[in-house]
């Protein structure tokens, strides 16, 4: 027995569902941590200007993180996801 070509199992559905936002979630948790240890070892440089840009690149990209999180969370929650034809 074998599935069509492009239809999941319902097993990768739930998987999707609960399991990556949770994997994601600890991912960004260790980049805000670094984020952090970045920071600290950052003020104690003097070159200070072109750290600044790097910081604000790095602000930028764990906000998209954070932004890509809650809408996984949002879906989630919402259970709007539903298998394929």
């Amino acid at each position: 027995m074998r599935r069509p070509p492009g239809k999941w199992h319902l097993l990768f559905y739930v998987i999707s569902l609960l399991a990556i936002p949770l994997i994601y979630s600890v991912c960004l948790g260790v980049a805000e941590a670094a984020r952090d240890i970045a920071l600290e070892r950052a003020r104690s440089r003097r070159d200070g200007q072109d750290i600044s840009y790097l910081v604000g690149e790095m602000d930028n990209e764990l906000a998209t993180a954070r932004f890509a999180l809650r809408d996984m969370l949002d879906v989630a929650n919402s259970l709007s996801v539903s298998p394929t034809r």
